[in-house]
């Protein structure tokens, strides 16, 4: 179809992602923390179509199959969770246990008024 530039694939709508966890583990972190993450499972692509700015890193990839356990994730959480250089760290969200492959600039994920959650 024309003026369709790229395409991708999200667990929510991009304006509306309620999905939220506490239960996201990491190397080093306060066992009383207690974090609460907003979370959404997307396609390759993703950065891409939405055009996200990518910090450190990089998109999820064909060519990479372990990022089938691969995490992004924004600045908001990198800063929670402390890591310096995070890509290659471990990151464990819902029992399921990966790595960080990339960074991305903190971006809305609902409206402008709602806070950006890590």
């Amino acid at each position: 179809m024309p003026g369709i530039k790229d395409i991708t694939r999200m667990t929510n709508e991009p304006t509306q992602i309620e999905n939220g966890t506490g239960g996201v583990q990491w190397d080093g972190k306060d066992p009383n923390a207690d974090i609460e993450f907003t979370q959404a499972s997307v396609g390759y692509d993703f950065i891409k179509t939405m055009h996200i700015q990518i910090l450190q890193g990089r998109d999820f990839s064909k060519d990479f199959a372990i990022d089938s356990i691969g995490y992004l994730i924004n600045e908001w959480a990198l800063e929670k969770i402390g890591y310096k250089n995070p890509v290659g760290k471990r990151l464990t969200f819902s029992q399921n246990k990966g790595t960080i492959i990339g960074v991305v600039k903190d971006f809305h994920l609902n409206t402008l008024h709602t806070y950006i959650n890590p």
